[in-house]
Order: C-alpha cells, then sequence, then structure tokens
C-alpha cells in the first residue's frame, strides 16, 4: 500500500504542516507524497493581502507576534528574512467614557516596566493606580485553574485597572467578552508569574538578534505564497471541498469529496476550523464532532478607510485605539496602518482599519456596506475630533472568525488530545485548539506534522515508505470504486 499524507484546510497551518511534512521527509531520504485540499480557489485561509492603487490592504491578520522565534525561523528558511519589517510605532489609547488616553506598551511588560505604565496613563484613578501597581508585585491565581480573563485580572491588579485597560485588550484582540474568554486557554504565560517574567527577559536578549512584533513589507500573504511555491508541483489542489471523513476506514483515511470522488491517504492531517472539522467527522467520530462543534466562534468586519494626511496631527498615541465597554463606540478598536508599518498606502493617505465585532446584541455581518461605511466615518471622526470624509473604504467580513476560548476549552483539547493518541492516522491543527496567532498556527502545525510523520513511520521500514514522488492517494470516482470492488 502506498504510504500518502492528505491534509484537508490551505490556510497558514495547513500549508505550513504540508511544507514540514516535505521537508521531513526529505531529511529522511523520502518521497513521500502529500496533497492540500483547499475548498477556496488560493490557499491563504485568512491571511488576505490586496495591494491596489498604491496600498497595501491587510483584510485579516497585520501582524506577527512572535516571542519565541517559530515564525521567524520559517520565514528565514523560506528566504524571506529581507522582507521583515518591523513597528514605526508603540503603545496604544483607550477610548474610555468618549475621553482618549495613551498606554505605554510596557502595560504588558515587566512588573516595572507595567507600574511605569501604568503610572503614566491618565486613564484610571490615582487609588486604581496604586492597586493595580500592587498587583503587579503580587503572585495571582495558581498557576492552572481554569479562570475568565475578567476574574483573573481584576482579583490581581483591580477592578478599574483591568475593566479599563486589561480586559478590552486581551479579550478584544480576540473578537470576545473577559468574562468567558479562558484566561488558562489564552494567557497562560501571564498566570505564571516566573514565566513571564523569563519571556520578557528573552524580548530585552533577544530583540536585537530578531524582533518580536513585526509583519512582511509586501504582506502577509507572502508567507502563504512562498509556502505554496516550495511544495512540489500538484499538491496543493484548489476549489476541492470535503464532505465527510473516515479515519477508520479498513484502507485508510477515506476522504469523500463534495463532487463524488474520494481519497484514501495513510494519515490526515486536518486543518480546518473546529465547526468544520466537526461536520467533517459527524459520521465517522460522532463524540470528536460534538467537542468540535462545542468550540464557539464569534464573526467581525474589517473596514479599511483612506483619508488625508491632513489629519495626521489629530491621531491620538500609538499604533491605534482600543475602545472600552463604556465608550459607547461601535468599533471595537482601529489601527494606524500607515503609521504602524512602512509602505502601507501613499504618503498623502493616513490608512486605517477599523473592527466591528458582532455580538452584544449587534450583527455587523447583516449591516450594508454603506451603513457599515458610514459607521466608521462617524466612529473615526469621534476619536479625532473632526469630521472625515473618507478617499476610501473597503469592507471585509469574515464569518465565525474568531475561535472563542471560552471557560473549559482546556478541558475540551485533552479530550481531542487522547482521540489524536487513539487514532494516530488522524491529526487536528489549527487555530481552533492551541492559540489563534500566525505564530500558534505555525507552532501547532508543526506539531501535527511530526506526528503524522511518526504515525507513517510507525511499524515500518523506511524502504517500505520510500514511495515515487508521482504515487499518492489514490483519486477515485463513486463509479471507479464500485468497479474496483466489483473485480477484487
Amino acid at each position: 500500500m502506498n504510504k500518502s499524507i492528505v491534509v484537508v484546510g490551505g490556510g497558514v497551518t495547513g500549508l505550513t504542516a504540508a511544507y514540514s511534512l516535505i521537508k521531513m521527509s526529505a531529511q529522511k531520504g523520502l518521497r513521500l507524497k502529500v496533497h492540500l485540499l483547499e475548498g477556496e480557489h488560493d490557499p491563504g485561509g485568512k491571511i488576505c493581502t490586496e495591494r491596489k492603487n498604491g496600498y497595501l490592504l491587510e483584510l485579516g491578520p497585520d501582524t506577527i507576534h512572535d516571542p519565541a522565534g517559530m515564525a521567524f525561523s520559517l520565514i528565514t528558511e523560506l528566504g524571506l528574512a529581507d522582507d521583515i519589517i518591523t513597528p514605526l510605532r508603540s503603545g496604544h489609547s483607550v477610548l474610555h467614557n468618549n475621553r482618549l488616553h495613551s498606554v505605554s506598551s510596557g502595560i504588558m511588560g515587566s512588573p516595572a516596566q507595567k507600574a511605569r505604565a501604568i503610572l503614566a496613563t491618565d486613564a484610571i484613578s490615582l487609588s486604581a493606580k496604586f492597586r493595580a501597581v500592587l498587583g503587579s508585585f503580587i503572585r495571582g491565581s495558581q498557576p492552572g485553574i481554569d479562570i475568565s480573563i475578567a476574574d483573573y485580572c481584576r482579583a490581581k491588579w483591580g477592578d478599574e485597572f483591568s475593566q479599563i485597560l486589561l480586559e478590552p485588550l486581551l479579550a478584544g484582540i480576540h473578537g470576545g467578552r473577559g468574562q468567558k474568554l479562558s484566561m488558562l486557554a489564552l494567557y497562560p504565560h501571564l498566570m505564571d508569574d516566573q514565566l513571564h517574567l523569563k519571556n520578557v527577559k528573552q524580548k530585552s536578549t533577544f530583540q536585537e538578534s530578531r524582533p518580536r512584533i513585526f509583519t512582511l513589507k509586501n504582506g502577509l500573504s507572502t508567507l502563504t505564497q512562498k509556502l505554496k511555491e516550495k511544495l512540489p508541483k500538484d499538491t496543493v489542489i484548489t476549489g476541492t471541498r470535503v464532505k465527510s471523513i473516515d479515519p477508520s476506514h479498513s484502507e485508510g483515511v477515506q476522504i469523500k469529496l463534495e463532487d463524488g470522488n474520494e481519497l484514501i491517504g495513510s494519515v490526515c492531517v486536518l486543518a480546518t476550523p473546529a465547526y468544520e472539522s466537526s461536520k467533517l467527522l459527524a459520521l465517522s467520530s460522532p463524540e470528536v464532532a460534538g467537542v468540535l462543534s462545542s468550540i464557539t466562534f464569534s464573526s467581525t468586519v474589517v473596514v479599511t478607510t483612506g483619508i488625508s494626511t491632513h489629519y495626521d496631527q489629530k491621531v491620538p498615541y500609538g499604533n491605534g485605539v482600543i475602545s472600552t465597554g463604556s465608550s459607547g463606540s461601535m468599533i471595537s478598536a482601529c489601527t494606524w496602518s500607515s503609521l504602524k508599518w512602512a509602505g502601507r498606502s501613499p504618503k498623502a493617505v493616513l490608512l486605517s482599519r477599523s473592527f466591528l465585532h458582532s455580538g452584544m446584541g449587534k450583527d455587523f455581518l447583516k449591516h450594508s456596506d454603506q451603513g457599515l461605511k458610514d459607521i466608521v466615518a462617524s466612529e473615526l471622526g469621534n476619536v479625532l475630533r473632526t469630521k472625515v470624509d473618507p478617499l476610501f473604504t473597503h469592507v471585509k467580513r469574515w464569518h465565525q472568525a474568531f475561535p472563542q476560548y471560552e471557560l473549559g476549552h482546556v478541558g475540551k483539547v485533552k479530550k481531542l488530545e487522547e482521540y489524536e493518541r487513539q487514532n494516530p492516522q488522524l491529526l487536528l491543527c489549527g487555530a481552533s485548539y492551541r492559540g489563534g496567532s500566525i505564530t500558534s498556527c505555525v507552532r501547532d502545525a508543526q506539531r501535527a506534522a511530526k506526528k503524522a510523520f511518526s504515525s507513517l513511520l510507525q511499524n515500518q521500514s523506511e524502504e517500505n515508505i520510500a514511495i515515487s514522488q508521482t504515487e499518492g492517494p489514490t483519486l477515485w470516482s463513486s463509479e471507479m470504486r464500485k468497479e474496483n470492488l466489483q473485480n477484487a
């Protein structure tokens, strides 16, 4: 039987998994066949860069946060190191009670850095500052306890500091609410004071050798495009939607396609969002499908706006603005893209990205484009304290964009890991499980690729799996498969 691996999902996770598998097979001297199936016509997932009329628009993520250097290593390996650029500004502003307050980036630093940032901001009262500074030097909840972002931060740093400065930041970037999201699932390093201090020290040590926060000068789609280019020809099959997956099929992992065809692979790496993976496994593995379907998602709209640079002098401190719950703003946050990164727009244009998260009775996905443009123009005018007349506006809707790591999420992932141990021929990976950042997706893809490769090697000699590059998963139509079975 030919040995092969099928990767389902062509986002950065799936592409990295396929690349890692090809790389490992080459290092072992094996010619492993890998097929990557992507339902859309272009791979990349939520990494989505558009270039037009001198603008570079990031319609999905625009930043790589890379404390351990994992994404940096991959990007360097792909030959993109010279494309890395770092932010031109740091820090941000908070919109609270219709007032803007500057917040230093030290707010997420060491206890000493955090203390200086707390004392420097005018967003909270003097008593709240003393309470927060005190909390920076005392131990928080016991590491390993599943507690919400809101409960953890309020207990450690006080209600006022948490509600105004921490919860909008820590929960807002995930499009969720601090009362529901799990601190243990999203920020375990912040719960372990010693680990957090170690990470901060590493940041200081490595900041000259490699950046921790960066992007690519020609857009993050450069990364996914380069990953695809590095794969052997015909590895990536786009416009191909999967209907179901059966990991316990007698001939291997059976992957049925919506067009009636199917593939049989030795191992399958499933790199689709949890809600999609749940549908694919519903018939063959209903129990694990139930766990996957219990992972909820939130939706968002990204509105990119270009306005004249004569507004520059009115732009508040930092890379952008985060709104608190009491601000009354319909924008959860906005980023000044052309001030944060070089080469984002013509010199005469200030480029911003505004985020409208659905929830709390609001469903911005249902708003018309014009309605969204009007909302953003009004909200930007409120931030800049003047009427805003956009030169252009681009609207991008993301349905079920952010996996919500709610309380209990760590337990769900443990159940999925136990399923993987019992079914090593099927690996689950991606933003739904162990982190939604690009770096987390890269790390999870490499983890899954190593496990998939080990599963192939188990109880097999290398000679038995050194297959021809032209051989691989069998692609049959339903009629061909019936004929084959009848002739067997």
